[in-house]
């Protein structure tokens, strides 16, 4: 067993699980795995909590989706997937001695971080997504979006590459 957690797994089988996992999913629920929506249910979950009302807002008004969440939040299942997610590579990465906490090394890095997971979580329910949804969901589906998204990400990741590397 302590040979698995330290072997390096192929990349395939890491794909070929994914896609078995997404189809049974979407077989099962009648809808493609996504991550930024339940996230954004969850904070309006805490948001509410706290009395900030947030139900008046116009992405929830009329959400049938956040009506049932709001009542109980365990029929949420992507939710309950990512935090499988999170716990399984928690447990992966101690049981294969590869956790350890890193020290922050300044103000400046929380900041950092901070406002890039802002960015991006903004970007993402711009997009109606992540690339979770935008890859893994769409080819599950069999959705032309899922093609034209990934060409794109692949040609801007390429183009990112080139500029990064020219200097």
């Amino acid at each position: 067993m302590k040979h698995l957690l330290k072997l390096e797994w192929p990349y395939l089988w890491g794909g070929i699980a994914i896609a078995v996992f997404n189809t049974f999913f979407l077989l099962l629920n009648g809808k493609p795995w996504g991550v930024t929506t339940s996230l954004t249910l969850l904070s309006a979950k805490i948001v509410d909590f706290f009395g900030l009302g947030i139900s008046g807002w116009s992405y929830y008004m009329g959400n049938e989706r956040y009506a049932q969440f709001i009542n109980n939040w365990i029929i949420e299942i992507d939710l309950i997937i990512i935090i499988g997610f999170f716990a399984g590579v928690l447990i992966s990465s101690i049981s294969a001695k590869e956790f350890s906490w890193k020290k922050i090394r300044s103000k400046k890095q929380i900041m950092l971080a901070i406002t890039g997971g802002f960015i991006m979580g903004y970007g993402a329910r711009l997009a109606s997504g992540c690339n979770v949804g935008a890859f893994i969901g769409s080819f599950s589906s069999l959705s032309l979006h899922g093609w034209v998204f990934a060409i794109a990400s692949f040609v801007g990741v390429y183009m990112g590459i080139k500029i990064m590397y020219s200097r």
